[in-house]
């Protein structure tokens, strides 16, 4: 009779011839690593040792800020005996700051502004003291000239009176002037004619070069001047 090996019996002699295998491999390396002699391993020694440590070295003494302190306290000045007595009475000089561009201004505008006051109040006395209104001043022109009888101010000059020449003696001239505080006619205007237009023109000429006194106020007078004829 012939036995048939199966799928199954194949598989187990396989098997079993691996396992086989690895036992035999085993058991055969146990064997060559009994045969050779492995290095013993040697105790690891600690050796404790004791280290001194050495101090860092001092600092070196700085030289130079030394010499800057010594330096400052040269220059600064040791109070005096005096002083100190001074501040243990507690009559301490305190040092003024010099004025400065701003306060010497502001002083000079109070200043002028007082100055301006000033000048207000003097001329409000100077027209008070001074009427606006100079009255009327009388005038007697003959061949000898003019001669004024001046009324609240006075005339200081009179120019020379140019020719007239007149056939019959003319009425009474009027004209009414306005003087400045330097004392010259500044508008001269005809009141009442005197008939004649050639004398009136020539006096009306004439008048604006009358010069009267000066006086301390910022006014302009008005006055009157009345010319009367006369012959001789």
């Amino acid at each position: 009779m012939h036995t048939r090996i199966g799928p199954q019996h194949f598989a187990y002699w396989i098997g079993s011839f691996l396992i086989n295998a690895i036992i035999f491999t085993g058991f055969a390396s146990l064997f060559l690593l009994s045969q050779f002699d492995l290095p013993e391993r040697k105790p690891l020694k600690i050796v404790i040792k004791e280290v001194t440590i050495k101090s860092p070295p001092p600092p070196k003494p700085a030289v130079k800020e030394e010499k800057k302190s010594e330096k400052k306290s040269q220059k600064v000045k040791t109070p005096s005996p005096a002083v100190e007595n001074v501040h243990e009475r507690g009559d301490v000089p305190v040092k003024v700051n010099k004025k400065k561009e701003e306060d010497v201004k502001i002083l000079a505008s109070i200043e002028e502004l007082v100055k301006r006051k000033i000048e207000e109040k003097g001329t409000k006395r100077n027209r008070e003291f001074h009427k606006e209104n100079m009255g009327t001043i009388s005038a007697v022109v003959s061949g000898k000239g003019i001669t004024f009888m001046t009324g609240n101010r006075k005339i200081v000059h009179t120019p020379p009176l140019p020719s007239l020449v007149v056939s019959e003696f003319p009425a009474p001239l009027r004209i009414k002037i306005w003087v400045n505080p330097y004392g010259r006619v500044i508008k001269a205007v005809i009141v009442q004619r005197s008939g004649d237009a050639k004398i009136d023109s020539i006096l009306l000429r004439y008048i604006k070069s009358v010069r009267f006194e000066s006086i301390n106020a910022d006014i302009v007078q008005t006055g009157e001047i009345t010319f009367r004829f006369r012959g001789g």
